[in-house]
């Protein structure tokens, strides 16, 4: 299994640069999956798999002679309270996962499909590749490729895991930075506590596989490894950081913004710990702009905005570090220049540039002014808004200048200028929305929370750091508070339910009962009058691939309820388009209305498949199953 692979290989690296194993297990698995991608953008993803699992190999018969000739080493980088959570967690997320089906539009349509047409073709690129993948990176899906591969079945079940381990995974390094004693109460705290960072203001959590969690997390991971390279010098978690930095590029098309950001948020506490700020920063700018430009070649510059944004966030550092070294009546008027300027800017861009769209603009902005900073009750959880996390971080940059000095200091820069980058990462959406996503949608008004929760997971997870893991004086009561605060705001009882509750697929096995072996050439028209599930045409077309089904010509739209065309018209569309018809219910009325079209309409029946015999546009449907 390649989760175990890689835990393997993170045991190599640990006692190899001596280290703990809780910090190296997530850089293993984005190693490996960075590297089956590089092997896909040359056509050999299997390649790229087998490779892995040399190195795969190659670790345990290394770790074999470490355990036998460096046996201290082993002892102090394998048996940590890290460990012991990561066992806890593989033994809870392959339960957790166990069983458990797609079960959001997203996953049937973009990030399920396009890990199910990698393991079918094995290959990143492919001309059954579906429309609605789009240009979407792929680092998401390829860690499902990565996860059934190396379990050698395709299962939901196995991508849950995969996903759910890599996830929590990239949390496990706090329990190496733990300042105060590690106490048996303080570690089930924390046990218990890291997973709700997933569900944090309402975020789907491990009972889903979207982007938003993943890229929060990451950015979780880049923070911890570059407070611990800027604290130890230690080149091995510049490469840690590197790695998130690069499978953050290629997590989602908004991934190049979220890392460009990320590089916003480091570059003052780098260029004020570290002699050779400039090659560290450098070096995640271009390499950062080489992975965009390796996924998404010249589109729209997108490979430019991470050089982009370290050029500007170096001229915002030294406006900054100029401002702080004023005193007196001088550093209060120039701060408040400053920030009219800055508000003077954005409302010149609000209204200068987004205004002239039109009036729909001026909603959408509008919307945001009303719901930046509300605080919303859900019945099971309070919605603090975004601008709400932005207040509680400058509120929190104002508590940490008592400390100016090591990780508070360090913590305090980079939660300024993470406010900063949310800032800016707001007018960015706002611009999208307006421009393409809002008209995509219906003219929705208000932002898509799910896109803003990431930056308002950092801002959580900087406290927590800085009053919890850093503090040497915490406690477990510290973990307690710190738990009680994070299950008010965050979607813990999703995510206890899913201990007990999981979505299981329809029962779409006719064909697989008839015989009929589906091909990447087939057509299917699926009916579904009557449905039990509001997404089963999404379900259907994601079961069904790599033929498709009528979702893909109105995906925007449901293709399940009662079909509202006269008989010619849908004898038409089937006659032009599809080899298979599938029922999997109907209304009463249906054999009154369409029954001309089937063969023997004696044998309508639901969860059943009809071939479709053409004569000119006529269509005739013979049962099969």
């Amino acid at each position: 299994m390649g989760i175990i692979g890689g835990a393997i290989l993170a045991a190599v690296l640990a006692i190899k640069f001596h280290k703990k194993i809780e910090e190296m297990i997530a850089l293993s698995l984005l190693l490996f999956i960075l590297l089956i991608y590089a092997f896909g953008l040359m056509g050999h993803l299997t390649l790229g798999l087998y490779f892995t699992i040399g190195i795969m190999i190659v670790s345990l018969g290394y770790l074999i002679y470490l355990t036998i000739k460096d046996r201290k080493n082993v002892r102090t980088s394998l048996l940590t309270w890290g460990s012991l959570a990561f066992c806890i967690y593989l033994v809870f997320f392959f339960y957790y996962s166990h069983n458990r089906c797609l079960n959001h539009p997203d996953e049937f349509y973009c990030w399920g499909l396009m890990a199910k047409g990698y393991y079918y073709f094995q290959k990143l690129f492919s001309d059954n590749a579906t429309a609605m993948s789009g240009d979407h990176p792929p680092f998401m899906p390829l860690i499902n490729y990565f996860s059934m591969m190396t379990w050698r079945e395709y299962s939901d079940s196995i991508s849950f895991f995969g996903n759910s381990v890599l996830k929590i995974s990239l949390l496990l390094p706090v329990f190496a930075h733990v300042k105060s004693k590690m106490t048996a109460p303080k570690f089930l705290g924390m046990l218990v506590l890291l997973p709700l960072f997933h569900v944090l203001s309402g975020l789907e959590g491990f009972d889903h596989i979207l982007a938003d969690g993943l890229i929060a997390l990451l950015l979780c991971y880049f923070m911890q490894n570059v407070l611990a390279h800027i604290e130890t010098k230690d080149k091995l978690y510049y490469v840690s950081a590197l790695a998130s930095l690069l499978a953050i590029c290629l997590s989602k098309r908004l991934g190049f913004l979220f890392a460009a950001l990320a590089i916003v948020c480091i570059t003052a506490i780098y260029s004020k710990k570290m002699t050779e700020w400039y090659v560290y920063l450098g070096g995640y700018a271009v390499a950062s702009s080489l992975v965009c430009l390796s996924w998404f070649k010249f589109q729209q510059g997108i490979f430019l905005v991470p050089i982009i944004a370290l050029i500007g966030a170096m001229f915002l550092n030294v406006v900054f570090e100029k401002t702080i070294k004023l005193r007196g009546s001088t550093k209060q008027i120039v701060i408040i220049v400053e920030a009219f300027a800055v508000a003077g800017a954005v409302f010149i861009f609000c209204v200068g540039y987004l205004g002239r769209i039109g009036a729909y603009s001026y909603a959408v902005m509008a919307r945001l002014c009303e719901d930046l900073f509300t605080i919303k009750s859900t019945g099971d959880h309070i919605i603090l808004s975004y601008g709400i996390f932005m207040v509680v971080a400058l509120l929190f940059v104002a508590y940490l200048k008592q400390y100016q000095r090591g990780k508070y200091l360090e913590i305090n820069y980079i939660t300024f200028f993470t406010v900063v980058s949310m800032c800016l990462y707001l007018l960015a959406m706002l611009t999208i929305h307006i421009k393409s996503i809002g008209p995509y949608r219906d003219y929705i008004e208000g932002l898509i929370q799910r896109y803003l929760i990431p930056w308002e997971i950092v801002v959580i997870f900087l406290i927590f750091l800085a009053l919890v893991i850093y503090n040497e004086k915490s406690s477990y009561l510290h973990v307690l508070v710190a738990f009680i605060l994070l299950l008010l705001i965050s979607n813990a009882s999703e995510f206890y339910r899913g201990i007990f509750f999981k979505h299981y697929a329809g029962d779409y096995s006719a064909f697989e009962k008839a015989g009929v072996e589906i091909n990447s050439g087939d057509m299917i028209y699926f009916i579904d009058e009557e449905p039990v599930y509001g997404y089963s045409d999404r379900e259907f077309f994601y079961t069904m691939f790599p033929a498709r089904t009528n979702f893909i010509y109105d995906m925007m739209n449901d293709n399940n309820g009662p079909i509202e065309c006269t008989v010619e018209e849908l004898s038409n569309e089937i006659a032009e388009k599809y080899n298979y018809v599938y029922i999997q219910s109907i209304d009463d009325d249906f054999e009154l209305k369409y029954g001309t079209l089937f063969d023997n309409p004696d044998e309508i029946k639901e969860k059943s498949v009809y071939e479709v015999e053409r004569e000119g546009k006529k269509v005739s449907l013979k049962l099969i199953s």
